[in-house]
């Protein structure tokens, strides 16, 4: 199985396993018939380890097969069966966190007929489900086919599912085990439910500017149109009687389509490896990156094949570049890691790149398809940190004295502000402010993220123009999939985060001048080498709107002495939300606002 190697990359996912792991070994199992369940199984921090991004499939199984382990009979000679079977389970947990054995050697073990089997799965669903607030451990379960149940016969028998708890009263049922899984997470949170949530607040507004009556919610300094209507009384009568519409409404508007594929298809175009595994050396030795790094539970298998797709597509990335392969790991700085460093839970990134570690993560399970992203954040980083802040971005910063810097390193951040100024000239921004009009803080229209975005799909155009594509290092939903799931949501406005077709060209032709091989970035990289790749190369076929803007090709003079090629300075703001709070009046009149 491939190993980490390279350096070492601090902060991984599987270092905050160590403790636990050091913890369950600290019993020899020679001595486990003398010792107690906590000394010779010990429970990790569940709920600690769940919201670091732990594997949530493998927290719920260790958490599972202990909850089955009795509790340590009195007796010398039935303490040496109890034993036994603690050895057996300790060491199918020892062997998960090792990554000895994987989630699907033990799914195959446990899909067995055993009666026992099945209880652990089901176990192990219901943590999944439900999480680690509370122990499971005493809900039965009775599952398989029933003549009689709950005072109905049935001819032929009929499968259910029971869960039951005497102590807290809660039972369950359902006719798939699935079913019963879902009532049961019901029933325990009403339980523990507090009090009823709070309704959302919606008023009614008018429009000094236009007229236009609606009833809204206020977020931060926006208002969200919800409902339009034709005088202010009769939104206030509509809004007497239709709270549930309306949250179901904004909830609707808020909730926006995928931006990924949910299927990486297939890579297309020059075979870069001659059918071949990828050794670990060679990785090391074509791209010199500081480290690479696994997770725990990224088997032997998935190791080499993340490994082969990570070569292939950072390759593509080095052709659509023209520069050395080595150079993507900006002077050896950089690292990658393959589902070791994320954090579960609800929204969970499938990639990320982290500032304070100078690292790329890929999720195990989505990380495929933002390798190009998390790239392009690095190299942005890569610049911001050279003014002395670790979790700076070049694109983020703005007309400050950097006289500090060299004057490389001015030019440099300069070009990538030329940059942001030039993507400004498209409707992206405009996009991204829709966007994050229903989020409590920006996301989409920080210049970091519309920078990575916009990479993505220059990186896509330009393999295409070289007929090769490759989900794997950049995957986005097309305009047409993402407007019509919007559409079916009831979005009437384009919130499309990526540029559109007919903006391509400006895209474009902006990062070319990012990335000319006579420019400031270019030349820079220690490994550049001219006429480094010889795959043909299509002419753009791009749709050009009239008028379209042109580039500017300058770079901006960031510590406050003058502009160059006389273009203007860029302040990296975005586009104003479409209400003018200026022109927007509360209407009072028509009735208390509903709470």
């Amino acid at each position: 199985m491939i190993e980490d190697f390279g350096h070492r990359i601090s902060g991984a996912a599987k270092d905050r396993w160590q403790d636990y792991r050091h913890r369950i070994r600290a019993v020899d199992d020679q001595m486990i018939w003398t010792s107690s369940l906590s000394d010779a199984f010990p429970e990790p921090a569940y709920k600690t380890l769940q919201s670091e991004g732990v594997d949530s499939w493998s927290l719920a199984f260790i958490r599972a097969i202990r909850d089955t382990v009795p509790r340590k009979p009195t007796k010398a000679a039935s303490a040496v069966s109890w034993a036994r079977t603690v050895i057996q389970l300790r060491s199918l947990c020892t062997q998960l966190l090792d990554g000895v054995t994987s989630r699907e050697d033990l799914e195959r073990t446990l899909s067995k007929s055993e009666e026992s089997n099945k209880i652990i799965s089901t176990r192990i669903a219901m943590y999944q489900a439900i999480g680690h607030d509370r122990s499971l451990k005493s809900f039965e379960i009775q599952a398989g086919l029933w003549k009689r149940f709950n005072n109905v016969e049935y001819n032929p028998r009929k499968f259910f599912c029971r869960i039951r708890d005497k102590k807290s009263g809660i039972s369950v049922y359902g006719e798939t085990t699935r079913e019963a899984i879902r009532n049961l997470s019901t029933a325990i949170s009403k339980k523990r439910a507090g009090p009823a949530r709070k309704a959302m607040r919606f008023d009614v507004y008018s429009n000094k500017a236009t007229g236009e009556v609606f009833i809204g919610r206020k977020m931060g300094s926006d208002i969200i149109k919800i409902e339009a209507f034709t005088t202010a009384n009769e939104a206030a009568e509509y809004l007497k009687d239709n709270q549930e519409y309306l949250e179901e409404r904004f909830e609707a508007l808020s909730h926006n389509p995928e931006e990924r594929r949910s299927v990486n298809t297939a890579r297309e175009g020059i075979d870069r490896r001659a059918g071949r595994d990828i050794t670990a050396k060679e990785f090391h030795t074509t791209f010199g990156f500081r480290g690479v790094q696994f997770g725990n539970y990224v088997e032997g298998k998935r190791r080499q094949k993340d490994l082969n797709n990570a070569y292939d597509a950072l390759m593509d990335l080095a052709e659509v570049l023209d520069c050395d392969p080595s150079d993507l790991s900006l002077k050896g700085t950089l690292g990658l890691a393959f589902g070791a460093r994320g954090r579960g839970g609800k929204g969970a990134a499938a990639a990320h790149y982290e500032p304070g570690h100078v690292v790329i993560n890929l999720t195990k399970n989505n990380g495929a398809g933002s390798l190009a992203h998390e790239w392009f954040h690095g190299l942005d980083n890569h610049l911001g940190r050279r003014t002395g802040a670790a979790g700076l971005f070049g694109t983020e910063l703005k007309q400050q004295s950097l006289s500090h810097l060299t004057y490389e390193d001015r030019e440099e951040i300069g070009a990538f502000a030329t940059l942001i100024r030039n993507l400004k000239k498209t409707g992206i921004g405009k996009r991204s402010a829709q966007l994050d009009r229903f989020r409590s803080s920006p996301y989409y229209t920080q210049p970091c993220e519309i920078g990575a975005r916009c990479f993505e799909a220059w990186v896509i155009s330009e393999l295409d123009r070289r007929d090769i594509r490759n989900d794997y290092l950049a995957n986005i939903s097309s305009e047409e999939m993402y407007t019509t799931e919007a559409r079916l949501l009831g979005h009437d406005d384009n919130r499309f985060p990526y540029p559109l077709k007919s903006e391509m060209k400006l895209v474009s032709d902006a990062f070319e001048v990012l990335f000319d091989p006579e420019g400031v970035m270019m030349r820079n990289l220690p490994g550049h080498l001219d006429a480094r790749w010889e795959t043909p190369v299509k002419p753009r076929q791009l749709h050009v709107s009239e008028g379209d803007a042109k580039v500017d090709t300058g770079t901006v003079d960031l510590a406050g002495t003058g502009t160059a090629s006389g273009t203007e300075r860029s302040t990296g703001e975005m586009s104003e939300p479409d209400h003018d709070l200026d022109d927007l009046e509360i209407d009072f009149s028509v009735g208390d606002p509903v709470f």
